[in-house]
């Protein structure tokens, strides 16, 4: 399995027709030294290519999946060669609407507001309104959400990907993007049990959506 303090990077995703990942991964000639990381939930795995061995982290679901390796492009390459890149589907993450409902109003700090479970150390948005000349932005900070620049340009800005930390630690947990994307810095069970947590969290409040009708509803 990747070691700890490594880098991960790949997607969240399904299948156009409810299945196991893992089930269907397995079936594959050129993966296998499969480990459990966490029962029923965590597993890594090698995909054994003519340029190496290559480790992935997966995360089954009942109905999606997130794939992990060390870049975005290998994740591709193994769907691909899988042969089912055509039935894979990638969410719309609602990172604006995220941002927007954890945002601190001013003289009220996150950290003192209730029910507020995550900070925010870097933000990726797009620009409303400057033409070519200024397309994107990216800031980074100890707590973006609460910061007095960043809230007086929130109303021109679209965020598209967020890195959140815990309210009360400074460690990173994940960072997330529109398209289903994800990234972080892998340390073992526990960081993956908090991977888990902010994709519920997005989850129960309605900012996972799939465009592909499936039987059974979303899960």
């Amino acid at each position: 399995m990747p070691t700890e303090f490594e880098n991960v990077a790949g997607y969240l995703c399904r299948l156009s027709e409810e299945e196991s990942a893992k089930d269907l991964f397995a079936q594959k000639k050129e993966v296998g030294n499969w480990q459990v990381i966490i029962e029923n939930a965590w597993y890594s795995f090698d995909w054994d290519t003519p340029s190496g061995v290559h480790k992935f982290l997966l995360r089954d679901g009942k109905d999606r999946f997130m794939l992990m390796t060390d870049d975005h492009v290998r994740v591709n390459n193994f769907f691909a060669i899988c042969g089912i890149e055509n039935r894979i589907e990638r969410p719309r993450v609602a990172i604006a609407s995220f941002v927007k409902d954890l945002v601190a109003p001013v003289n009220e700090p996150e950290r003192e507001r209730p029910g507020r479970t995550y900070r925010v150390s870097s933000i990726f948005a797009s620009i409303d309104g400057y033409g070519r000349s200024l397309k994107t932005v990216a800031l980074w900070g100890d707590d973006l959400l609460n910061a007095a620049l960043f809230n007086t340009i929130l109303s021109q800005v679209s965020p598209y990907r967020v890195t959140v930390r815990e309210l009360l630690r400074d460690t990173d947990i994940v960072s997330a993007g529109s398209g289903g994307e994800v990234n972080f810095l892998y340390r073992g069970a526990a960081q993956l049990r908090k991977v888990d947590s902010f994709f519920r969290y997005l989850k129960q409040h309605g900012l996972i959506k799939w465009a592909w009708a499936r039987s059974g509803g979303d899960e």
